[in-house]
């Protein structure tokens, strides 16, 4: 019985450990958007399943844009406590990179 509480307590510590993300350091707007956005949005920002905005032909600037990647709207998933502050600020400049020429 000990031995299993233990192996228990051993095993929630070594998963308790996850490393911390540093909120200072460079995300990449690119991993982030493919992980968490795309799946409504399409790699190329194009896709608009379930009304998702064509990300291509938006016209939003930067802070608006933050805002709804963090707060979200009506259909759209809030990221604000999901990712950190600086992975949503990526998010958006990658974003502004779809955007058509």
């Amino acid at each position: 019985m000990k031995r299993i509480f233990f192996i228990s307590a051993a095993v929630l510590f070594i998963f308790s450990c996850g490393e911390k993300k540093d909120p200072n350091a460079k995300a990449d707007g690119k991993l982030i958007f493919e992980k968490n956005c795309s799946i409504c949005h399409g790699n190329d920002g194009k896709l608009g399943l379930g009304n998702a905005k064509d990300l291509s032909v938006s016209t939003m600037d930067m802070d608006s844009r933050i805002q709804i990647i963090s707060y979200g709207k009506p259909g759209m998933t809030p990221f604000k406590g999901v990712l950190e502050d600086n992975e949503i600020e990526a998010v958006a400049q990658y974003i502004e990179q779809l955007r058509k020429p």
